[in-house]
C-alpha cells in the first residue's frame, strides 16, 4: 500500500508523491490556480495498484480547499490507458485539440 506525501509547490499548487518501501512509486501536481493536474506520473512496475486514483484524490480535495469549482487534465488523444483512467474517476472529455511540435509537423507550412 503506497503512502502519499503532500507537499505546497512553489508555483501556486500542490505536489502529491506515492511511496512503496521507501521509493516515489507516483507523482501528480495540480496547479490550484488554473485547475490543471498535470502530470500524473506512476512507475509502470506498480500500474493498476490504485497508486493514480489516490493521488488524484488527494488533488481533487487540495482543489476544493483551494476554493477549485473544477478541475481538468490535458491527455493525448493516444493515451488509452490515462484516459480511461480519468473516465472511470467520472471526469468527461470536454474538448480535443491538436497540436504540432515543429515546422515539420505543421501541415499549414507548405
Amino acid at each position: 500500500m503506497a503512502e502519499f506525501l503532500v507537499s505546497e509547490a512553489t508555483f501556486r499548487g500542490v505536489v502529491v508523491q506515492a511511496i512503496m518501501n521507501d521509493e516515489v512509486v507516483g507523482v501528480a501536481a495540480l496547479n490550484t490556480e488554473t485547475g490543471e493536474i498535470s502530470p500524473i506520473l506512476v512507475d509502470s512496475g506498480h500500474r493498476r495498484e490504485g497508486i493514480a486514483t489516490g493521488l488524484v484524490d488527494i488533488l481533487e480535495d487540495a482543489g476544493r480547499r483551494a476554493g477549485l469549482r473544477s478541475i481538468y487534465a490535458s491527455v493525448p488523444v493516444d493515451n488509452q490507458p490515462s484516459r480511461e483512467l480519468w473516465c472511470n474517476l467520472g471526469y468527461g472529455e470536454w474538448m480535443k485539440y491538436e497540436t504540432w511540435l515543429g515546422e515539420d509537423d505543421d501541415p499549414t507550412n507548405s
